[in-house]
């Protein structure tokens, strides 16, 4: 637990009663509206983290966001004419579609997706922190693999910045973090990503 700034709390509050009143109402409103109201939402909760609220409520409140945008994706009236109004285009709509999701670290928003393989994550951040007015095209992202290990966490790091979406096609390339041979934890940066066989661009005309 943390402990959350005044303002985080009072925030934190506002919240709660927003959610509150969305998750009675959202379904009522029009697609466009629903997805409007669980934009905001997320905008905010993820802000909270960026204030200093307590990290577990903000990831609570962010899962609640999460649900109630699930709930509006699952009406019969939602289809493609509707998805241009939801959150997708933003940083932390298209990492949700990943299967990233945002969380404090710090005095900043994250982004974090556990490994399937491995007792790890991955971890997606730009300078500043994400919220859901980050630039996506802007080549100031990177991201790191982390592995827990018996005496520590080792990770390994692309150093070059991309694209949002040059890092979402192309994290799994990260080879998985290993500790030394006492078993302790390492630290590795891998300066581009063509050190790992990774061409941003796609591969060169002619090949």
């Amino acid at each position: 637990m943390t402990n959350p700034t005044p303002i985080a709390k009072a925030l934190t509050w506002v919240i709660k009663e927003q959610i509150d009143v969305a998750e009675q109402n959202c379904l009522d409103y029009s697609i466009k509206d629903s997805l409007t109201v669980v934009n905001d939402l997320m905008m905010l909760s993820v802000h909270l983290g960026e204030l200093g609220g307590d990290r577990d409520e903000v990831l609570a409140l962010i899962q609640r966001v999460e649900d109630m945008e699930k709930s509006v994706r699952a009406r019969p009236d939602y289809g493609p004419s509707s998805q241009k109004d939801d959150l997708a285009k933003s940083p932390v709509g298209i990492a949700i579609a990943e299967g990233f999701e945002p969380f404090p670290m710090m005095s900043t928003v994250q982004l974090r997706k556990h490994m399937e393989h491995a007792d790890g994550y991955w971890i997606i951040t730009k300078s500043g922190g994400v919220n859901t007015r980050s630039n996506v095209d802007v080549a100031d992202w990177n991201v790191a693999a982390y592995i827990n290990h018996d005496k520590g966490v080792s990770d390994t790091v692309v150093v070059e910045l991309a694209s949002l979406q040059q890092v979402l096609d192309n994290y799994k390339a990260i080879p998985d973090p290993q500790p030394d041979a006492n078993g302790r934890r390492t630290q590795t940066d891998i300066p581009t990503w063509a050190d790992i066989g990774v061409s941003l661009h796609g591969p060169r005309p002619g090949m």
